[in-house]
């Protein structure tokens, strides 16, 4: 499979407040390769949640065509979709989005019961491994109130990656983190990566976007520059930074 996404020709368009049509993407040309890992980034508002919604079929595109895997999104049916969310992609977002009636494990563990592609005993233990791999396994009864906000969003990193997802889609996972916390989520996505993952993430931060192969820079709804960093290495992460903060200083960000 040469790419897992690709885009040709994707615009949006919404009904703004005064009744007129406002344009949210123009004529969006992009591709994704499995194993790759893609940032978004862009000013606020130029777009980039919105693509990300589009390339996961969470929204449905004005014109243009998204395939996945070779499938026209546009072809599938609302069950399908579904489906293809809950089965072969992961989301976190920059918000928890957990149940409070649960704790960790349970809210974990939900999504990949509702998939049924497991018995019950290998969800669990998969739901287990993760814990233990992102190290919260301590906190499994644990509810919201009780762990802090950088557990939550290792929570949200588990259960996005409980049905072994062919992409895992990142919208701002740091944006509500102190920049300690912030590492040690980037260290786990490197990770994930490294271990063979796709990655799509969207962020404002530099130090977020740097450890990504390939940066695409948003501006008014447009992809307007792309920047490709290879893999990440922190021997060069410093000559990286300066790189990446230059270009973005170059593009007025």
């Amino acid at each position: 499979m040469e790419h897992l996404i690709e885009t040709k020709r994707l615009s949006l368009q919404i009904d703004s407040l005064k009744g007129q049509k406002q344009t949210i993407l123009k004529n969006i040309h992009l591709s994704i390769k499995p194993g790759e890992f893609v940032t978004i980034m862009g000013p606020s508002g130029c777009g980039k949640t919105s693509l990300l919604y589009q390339l996961s079929g969470i929204e449905s595109a004005s014109k243009g065509e998204i395939k996945y895997k070779g499938q026209l999104l546009s072809e599938m049916t609302d069950k399908q979709l579904t489906a293809l969310r809950l089965t072969e992609m992961g989301f976190v977002f920059q918000h928890s989005h957990l149940l409070k009636n649960l704790n960790l494990f349970d809210n974990i563990i939900a999504a990949a019961y509702l998939a049924k592609k497991k018995p019950r005993k290998e969800v669990n233990e998969r739901a287990q491994y993760l814990m233990e791999k992102l190290d919260i396994d301590h906190l499994a009864n644990r509810f919201l109130t009780e762990v802090s906000g950088g557990q939550l969003q290792r929570a949200s990193i588990c259960r996005a990656l409980m049905n072994e997802p062919d992409i895992l889609f990142a919208d701002e996972p740091t944006g509500a983190l102190n920049s300690s916390t912030t590492k040690d989520v980037m260290n786990i996505f490197s990770r994930i990566h490294s271990e063979g993952a796709t990655l799509l993430l969207v962020t404002h931060d530099p130090k977020v976007a740097l450890r990504s192969e390939r940066i695409m820079f948003m501006n008014d709804g447009e992809i307007a520059a792309s920047l490709r960093l290879g893999k990440y290495d922190h021997s060069t992460a410093e000559n990286r930074e300066i790189r990446l903060n230059q270009w973005l200083q170059d593009l007025g960000f």
